[in-house]
């Protein structure tokens, strides 16, 4: 018997960076960090009392480094494919990126 972890494309790497996610619907900013990541898409934790939606467009931006500032080489687009409300009001949501990211584990420093 398969598990869903057998179909995946991409290693899935468990990492907790910051990150903060873009909202094309409200076009604001909301805080997050990662859970995991794989070159297809990553698992975030998102502060925000504002739900989060299968279907929703958002572009990802992840601290790999320390800087203090993200920039838009930072950013990747993608899809919610779920989401999920957590005991203290976060949201963990997964998200399908457009593009799949070739070096995504190695990029953390």
């Amino acid at each position: 018997m398969s598990t869903p972890a057998d179909n995946r494309a991409h290693p899935r790497v468990f990492l907790e960076r910051p990150a903060k996610v873009f909202h094309q619907g409200t076009r604001r900013y909301l805080p997050a960090v990662t859970s995991n990541i794989s070159g297809g898409g990553v698992l975030i934790r998102v502060m925000s009392p504002r739900p989060l939606d299968p279907g929703d467009r958002l572009d990802v931006l992840i601290a790999w480094s320390n800087r203090t500032v993200l920039s838009s080489s930072d950013r990747v687009a993608g899809s919610v494919t779920r989401a999920a409300r957590g005991a203290s009001g976060e949201q963990f949501v997964a998200v399908a990126f457009d593009k799949a990211m070739v070096n995504a584990p190695a990029q953390v420093a």
